[in-house]
């Protein structure tokens, strides 16, 4: 399940005389749920960035295993959960050209536990602690 929940705001900026541009702005964030299948280890660099990998396995008719990467102050998120976990993940997509190839990243932004009676996100959580 994979959904996209746009919101377009216009921004207006001022060029050179009385003329205006318009400038779109899309939310560019989805959001995809499934089962937690592994937490990877977090990787810390000399410089300070962090980074960890959580892989869903989607409930599709065909499950996948999709990576996704959580970077800095959004690794926190990773905390506590645990394989198995129903959850929503709410992610961007980053992507860039490299020795030409075109490459793909699915960067985390929030996550949200699957629960029967209440939907919790995980920063709400820790917010409560």
């Amino acid at each position: 399940m994979i959904s996209s929940l746009p919101a377009a705001n216009i921004l207006s900026m001022p060029l050179v005389g009385t003329e205006q541009c318009k400038t779109e702005v899309v939310d560019t964030t989805f959001v995809h749920s499934g089962t937690v299948y592994r937490i990877c280890d977090k990787v810390v660099r000399e410089c300070g960035f962090s980074k960890r990998e959580l892989v869903l396995l989607t409930r599709e008719l065909k499950p996948k295993l999709i990576c996704f990467e959580f970077l800095n102050k959004q690794v926190e998120l990773l905390e506590g959960l645990e394989e198995g976990e129903k959850i929503i993940v709410r992610f961007r997509i980053d992507g860039r050209e490299w020795s030409g190839k075109f490459l793909n990243n699915l960067i985390g932004c929030d996550l949200v536990r699957e629960c029967e009676q209440e939907v919790k996100t995980i920063s709400e959580e820790a917010e409560e602690n």
